[in-house]
């Protein structure tokens, strides 16, 4: 399987950008297209491979330049994880009929299609406002929004998802708080850094050096560098945190509402059907519930799921590899990588 990024993969007949200093940047857009990966598919195939795995083509974030870059999201979404409009090609990528085309390609060559998505996360919430611009998730109670540990309610949604340069009220899907327990200042209020440390077990993240394990500091047991999902031996673990939380600035879908559950599981058929997608690579997988991946998985069925479980507790990374029935006995795998 060739895993290519859309954006920095290959423009549409070798064009250039007109502005390569975007791309030195690494925080803009690179101007890849889908037809530039087309254009290539004779290339990736002569290589010995058998299956393209593109990232998200949907419609993504393209930055606010209001917003501080080292504290906010400055970047613009090209990476596709950041979706703006879940029914939509995003215009820098090219169109529906450009991915049609490169499925329709790649099945002619005898290659499959890897279609890469999201169902933890939309693109950087800041304020209501930025949560109307998302399609089809465009309502507030559509988004998790448990407190941070030790912080008061907020006042509306606004200051809940206000982040700039300060750790928001919105609970962290990963960090001090979830993954490992969370200290106070001295004033009282959550320290979101640890010291600086935030979950690391290493002085400066560093593997396996002896000498830069932190101790009675460190976060978790010296068999890792850092708590992780799965780390339920790091003080202070929150399993529920993982689930609700957001991923830095990214609004959190709760999937647990009816209209997001049953939406995720009809827009997965959607790519699937739109764009004869051979399989799915699932991002962030286990900051999802399993009675929901199973649903996604059993929606997409028989196209496989393959999602994303990053740990390094082998238990907790085969829990997502159960075969539980589905209606009709059908056993529906959940596979991950």
């Amino acid at each position: 399987v060739y895993l290519l990024m859309i954006d920095r993969f290959g423009r549409e007949g070798g064009k250039k950008s007109g502005d390569e200093s975007a791309c030195s940047e690494s925080q803009d857009w690179c101007y890849g297209t889908i037809k530039g990966i087309t254009e290539h598919v004779a290339y990736i195939k002569g290589l010995g491979f058998d299956c393209v795995w593109i990232t998200p083509p949907v419609k993504n974030y393209d930055k606010d330049d209001s917003i501080n870059s080292s504290c906010g999201s400055g970047a613009s979404g090209y990476a596709g994880y950041w979706a703006e409009d879940w029914y939509a090609i995003d215009a820098n990528f090219g169109t529906e009929a450009d991915l049609k085309e490169l499925s329709a390609t790649l099945h002619k060559e005898g290659m499959c299609l890897v279609l890469d998505i999201v169902a933890n996360h939309v693109r950087p919430i800041h304020s209501a406002a930025d949560v109307a611009m998302v399609k089809p998730f465009d309502d507030i109670s559509y988004y998790h929004q448990k407190n941070a540990v030790g912080i008061a309610p907020p006042k509306d949604f606004d200051e809940y998802a206000a982040k700039y340069c300060n750790w928001p009220n919105a609970i962290q899907g990963q960090g001090p708080g979830t993954l490992c327990y969370l200290t106070m200042s001295d004033d009282g209020t959550p320290d979101y850094t640890n010291g600086g440390n935030y979950c690391n077990n290493y002085q400066g993240n560093e593997p396996w050096n002896k000498s830069s394990y932190l101790g009675e500091q460190a976060a978790g047991p010296p068999d890792f560098t850092y708590c992780g999902p799965g780390n339920y031996d790091c003080i202070g673990y929150d399993e529920e945190n993982t689930h609700l939380g957001w991923f830095y600035d990214l609004g959190d879908l709760n999937q647990s509402v009816p209209f997001v559950r049953q939406e995720l599981l009809k827009w997965v058929r959607y790519m699937i059907d739109t764009y004869d997608v051979d399989g799915i690579r699932l991002d962030t997988a286990p900051f999802m519930d399993w009675d929901f991946l199973h649903e996604l998985q059993a929606a997409a069925w028989p196209v496989q799921i393959y999602g994303e479980v990053t740990t390094t507790n082998l238990t907790f990374h085969a829990s997502f590899q159960r075969y539980p029935p589905v209606a009709g006995g059908l056993p529906v795998p959940w596979f991950c990588l």
